[in-house]
């Protein structure tokens, strides 16, 4: 018997791999920002010492790296928190449909279970009855 899952296993392996996701953008976008900023400011002080050539070089650096933290930045603003994921989730397999089917069930079941619960009632009180009369 081959039956759909309700919920693809690649959405529960996207649900937790979110956090580290977005730990690993973080230290990331701050790591690759902190080397851009070092360089900058080593390239600024050497340039202030005359060393031009060695500045030049360390500027041509620091612009080839500028790429990493903008990167970084980009996948932490597009990488879904765990409750967007579950909000699309929802979005994706709550229909009029469904609903209405659940609350069918669901009225079934309260039918069913009110009726249970009248029942146990009953007994109960029977059951008091038969041993006030004994």
């Amino acid at each position: 018997m081959n039956a759909t899952p309700i919920i693809s296993p690649f959405w529960i392996y996207l649900l937790g791999m979110t956090d580290k996701i977005t730990l690993i953008d973080k230290v990331g976008f701050v790591l690759s920002f902190a080397i851009f900023f070092t360089i900058k400011i080593i390239s600024f002080i050497t340039k202030l010492d005359g060393d031009d050539d060695s500045a030049l070089t360390l500027s041509s650096y620091a612009k080839k790296l500028s790429i990493l933290p903008v990167f970084f930045g980009l996948l932490l603003l597009v990488t879904p928190s765990q409750k967007t994921l579950v909000g699309m989730l929802a979005a994706k397999n709550i229909t009029y449909e469904k609903v209405e089917k659940i609350t069918k069930a669901g009225k079934s079941i309260k039918k069913e279970l009110k009726q249970d619960v009248i029942d146990i009632i009953n007994s109960v009180m029977e059951f008091n009855k038969n041993r006030k009369e004994e």
